[in-house]
């Protein structure tokens, strides 16, 4: 709760405007959706067969995992065109709120994330970016914004 005071605490000061205040908002969030953006966008495009370790598994679940690692990565691609679009728009009530949600699902994806590390005690160095956005920064951003409008 520190950093949500912290955060509240700082978009209360006078000595920033609102207006900068969300300005400031949205050039960090979409700076932010460039994660999903080029994840997205590199996993459609190269898929899991490009991968080192597509070698230690059969043809037929190379193929499987490929097909998922594709879909999931047009969600992320998705979800970050989504996103990019709402912060343009986030004065918007409706949008706003449908940011909060789709941050939140973010986050709570994060879970399965957690669910892996602890099952396999065991965490590959190209993982801890995404668990600390999921956990930090998009719990952060949904305060953020609830806090400038």
């Amino acid at each position: 709760m520190r950093f949500a005071s912290i955060i509240y605490n700082f978009t209360q000061k006078k000595t920033i405007t609102k207006k900068m205040n969300l300005l400031i908002f949205k050039i960090v969030a979409v700076i932010m959706t460039f994660v999903p953006l080029i994840n997205g966008s590199i996993g459609l495009i190269k898929g899991f067969k490009n991968f080192p370790e597509s070698e230690k598994f059969s043809r037929n679940q190379v193929l499987y995992i490929d097909n998922e690692w594709r879909f999931h990565s047009g969600l992320s691609l998705g979800i970050g065109i989504i996103l990019v679009c709402m912060i343009l728009n986030i004065e918007n009530h409706q949008y706003g709120f449908c940011y909060d949600i789709l941050m939140g699902i973010v986050a709570f994806s994060g879970i399965g994330r957690l669910i892996s590390l602890l099952q396999r005690s065991k965490i590959l160095p190209k993982f801890i970016a995404p668990i600390i956005a999921e956990f930090i920064f998009c719990p952060l951003f949904i305060i953020w914004h609830n806090c400038i409008l």
